[in-house]
């Protein structure tokens, strides 16, 4: 279940941006949306969530974009970040929908700062609030469909998940 949801959150992910315009107030980040939801269902193996999430921003980098391993850097910066946190929230809807705004503003930052440092853009603090703002609405929205299904796929097939 684990792969599925992240496969087809990768797919959505590309198919909405050919959709929605790249100036729009929808960019996607539906890949981190998968992941801040479904790590539960890795029942604390950390290093495994890591890989996975190395390897899920690997891909992205390659598929996405043009810049090569910034994204995995930050996939996996995102990762210790939701295990961290994960420690001090309870799993429930509100929650995690919390913590997806977080995730997904700290992607957005380690993103750009990444950007920044490797000289690919000029570091501008409208640029990345825009940039923040622009993720915020459809991946909320996502983040709240997502955990539903999520969830009720893993009642129906008895998927253990740490609480």
């Amino acid at each position: 279940m684990i792969a599925i949801g992240i496969i087809i959150s990768f797919i959505l992910e590309g198919v909405f941006t050919n959709l929605v315009s790249l100036n729009s107030a929808l960019l996607p980040l539906f890949t981190v949306t998968a992941l801040t939801i479904l790590y539960p269902y890795f029942n604390n193996n950390q290093l495994k969530f890591m890989g996975i999430s190395a390897i899920t921003g690997l891909c992205y980098d390659i598929i996405y974009t043009d810049s090569i391993f910034v994204n995995t850097f930050s996939f996996v910066i995102i990762s210790v970040a939701i295990i961290v946190i994960y420690n001090y929230i309870t799993m429930n809807i509100f929650n995690i929908n919390g913590l997806n705004i977080v995730i997904i503003v700290l992607f957005k930052v380690v993103s750009y700062l990444l950007l920044c440092i490797v000289g690919y853009t000029r570091f501008i603090s409208g640029t990345l609030i825009c940039g923040i703002y622009s993720s915020l609405i459809v991946n909320i929205i996502y983040g709240i469909v997502f955990y539903v299904v999520v969830d009720k796929i893993g009642k129906q097939l008895n998927i253990k998940k740490m609480e």
